[in-house]
C-alpha cells in the first residue's frame, strides 16, 4: 500500500524528516564531545558533513527534494506500483495543480539558499579547512547527480533503456539532474573570506549567488529573477541557524535542546500541516 494521500510538508511526512535529522546531529553532537579523549580525523570529520548535508536537504525543501520537473513527476506518476494506488495520484495530482516543482514554483528559490546558508555555516563552524569546507559539498553534489542520473534509467524517462542514451537526455535537461549549486556557494564564501566584507555581507552576497545559479537551472518566469534579492536574505537568516545548530551540538544544553525539539516537532511541522490540508482539500481526487 502506498499511504495517505500526504504531501511531503503533511505533519507526518515534515516530522520524520526532521526525526532522521536529529538522529544523525545526535551521532555528531556525541562524537564531539569524544574529541578531548580521542581527536576527529579529517576522514571522520568528512563524513559527518556529509552525512549532515544529506539529511539537512530533506526537511528544508520538503517536496522540493525530489520534485524537480513537471515531466519528471508524470513519469513517476505512471510506475505501475504507484499507478495503481488512488491516493498516489491524488498526492501527484496535488503536486501538478499547484506546480510544487523546482521549474515551476517561485518558493523553490529562497528555500534553496535557505539551506545553502545553514549547510555553509555549520560546515565553516565544524572545519573551515577545504578538505572538508569545500570537499563535503562536492561529495554531496556528485552523490546526488549520480542518484539523479540513475532515477532517469530507473523511470525509463522519455524511452531512456539503455545507459549509454542518460547523457542525451541529460544534456538536454539539466534540472533532472544538476545538484543544489551548495558547491559554488561555498567556493564564493571562501574566496569572499579573504576580502573586507563583514560575514553578514559575505552570507547576502552567497545567497544572491546561490539564487542565481538555481535560477540558471530551474528558470521558472523571467519576473523571478527578483528573487535572487530574496535568495540572498534567506542564506543569512539560513546562516544563523547554521551557527546556532552548530554551538548546540558542540556544548548541548538542555534549554537549547527544548528549544530544538519545540521548533523541529510544533514550530515547523503544524503551519506546514496546515499547509498540506489546504492543498488536499481543494484538490479533487
Amino acid at each position: 500500500m502506498f499511504g495517505l494521500d500526504e504531501t511531503q510538508w503533511s505533519v507526518p511526512h515534515d516530522m520524520l524528516t526532521w526525526c532522521w535529522l536529529t538522529i544523525i546531529i545526535g551521532f555528531v553532537a556525541a562524537r564531539l564531545a569524544l574529541r578531548p579523549y580521542r581527536p576527529t580525523t579529517w576522514v571522520m570529520e568528512l563524513v559527518m558533513a556529509v552525512m549532515v548535508l544529506e539529511f539537512l536537504c530533506p526537511p528544508i525543501l520538503g517536496p522540493f527534494y525530489l520534485n524537480y520537473t513537471p515531466d519528471l513527476l508524470r513519469a513517476m506518476e505512471q510506475m505501475p506500483i504507484v499507478h495503481a494506488e488512488p491516493t498516489a495520484q491524488h498526492v501527484y495530482h496535488i503536486y501538478l495543480q499547484f506546480g510544487i516543482t523546482r521549474l515551476t514554483s517561485p518558493l523553490f528559490i529562497p528555500m534553496a539558499a535557505l539551506f545553502a546558508g545553514v549547510a555553509t555555516a555549520f560546515l565553516y563552524c565544524l572545519d573551515r579547512r577545504a578538505r572538508i569546507f569545500l570537499v563535503a559539498p562536492l561529495v554531496w553534489s556528485l552523490t546526488l547527480m549520480a542518484r539523479d542520473l540513475y532515477t532517469i534509467l530507473f523511470l525509463h524517462y522519455k524511452g531512456v533503456k539503455l545507459c549509454t542514451q542518460i547523457m542525451s537526455i541529460a544534456l538536454k535537461e539539466p534540472s533532472l539532474w544538476m545538484p543544489i549549486p551548495l558547491f559554488i556557494t561555498v567556493v564564493v564564501y571562501k574566496l569572499l573570506c579573504r576580502t573586507s566584507f563583514t560575514e553578514n555581507r559575505i552570507y547576502v552576497i552567497c545567497g544572491s549567488i546561490c539564487g542565481l545559479c538555481t535560477y540558471a537551472i530551474w528558470p521558472v518566469a523571467s519576473w523571478e529573477i527578483w528573487l535572487i534579492a530574496a535568495a540572498g536574505l534567506t542564506m543569512l537568516y539560513g546562516s544563523w541557524m547554521g551557527k546556532w545548530l552548530y554551538r548546540l551540538l558542540e556544548k548541548p544544553t538542555f534549554a537549547g535542546l527544548m528549544r530544538l525539539l519545540l521548533m523541529i516537532c510544533v514550530l515547523v511541522p503544524a503551519p506546514l500541516g496546515l499547509v498540506d490540508l489546504c492543498l488536499r482539500w481543494s484538490t479533487p481526487w
